[in-house]
């Protein structure tokens, strides 16, 4: 939500759902970030618009369900037992 207030995405909708794409005003603001985080950032960016460019919308959110449902254990609270 802070980047789209910021105007730094635009929300568009089609038939596949709800996708956000950087701004007209993004790109500016990206090129001024110099942290190395930010930098190794902007180039794994990169190499995914490289890698699925081409990928149909439905075959890559499948192979995403695939890769997060076996991460989401990890991701998951531990239940702790109660103190009585």
């Amino acid at each position: 939500m802070l980047m789209l207030s910021r105007r730094l995405l635009e929300r568009q909708l089609n038939s596949h759902g709800v996708f956000y794409c950087a701004s007209d005003i993004s790109s500016p603001f990206v090129e001024n970030l110099s942290a190395p985080y930010s930098r190794d950032l902007r180039s794994r960016a990169q190499w995914a618009v490289r890698e699925f460019l081409n990928t149909p919308p439905d075959i890559l959110r499948k192979n995403l369900n695939r890769l997060f449902e076996g991460l989401a254990p990890q991701f998951q609270a531990v239940e702790r037992p109660t103190l009585l």
